[in-house]
């Protein structure tokens, strides 16, 4: 299991903002609340594509700093381009899930 800060604009890290990763997961905390949970649905070669979204029900939208990077966290990892407005209607297309994560 690996942990890293994320970065910022100007590439410094981040406080508060953590990326957690393992072989088949990878986790975001904000001031340590897990906010976003991907599991890894395929390998090709030295691409990992994490197509299973899961964000805590209660915290994915806590604040703008946490859905900043939230976002960030969802177009490095992700297919998709995030913002709050795609966040929202790939929840109601069923295609991010909302659990709890905490």
């Amino acid at each position: 299991m690996k942990a890293y800060n994320m970065k910022s604009n100007n590439n410094n890290a981040v406080a508060n903002q953590i990326v957690i990763k393992n072989d088949k997961e990878i986790f975001f905390q904000s001031y340590g609340t897990t906010i976003a949970q991907l599991k890894r649905d395929s390998f090709n070669g030295n691409v990992v594509f994490y197509t299973s979204i899961i964000l805590d029900k209660d915290h994915w939208d806590y604040s703008r700093t946490t859905t900043k990077y939230l976002n960030k966290f969802l177009n490095k990892y992700t297919a998709f381009a995030i913002d709050t407005k795609t966040i929202k209607k790939l929840i109601k297309d069923d295609k991010i899930k909302l659990s709890n994560l905490n």
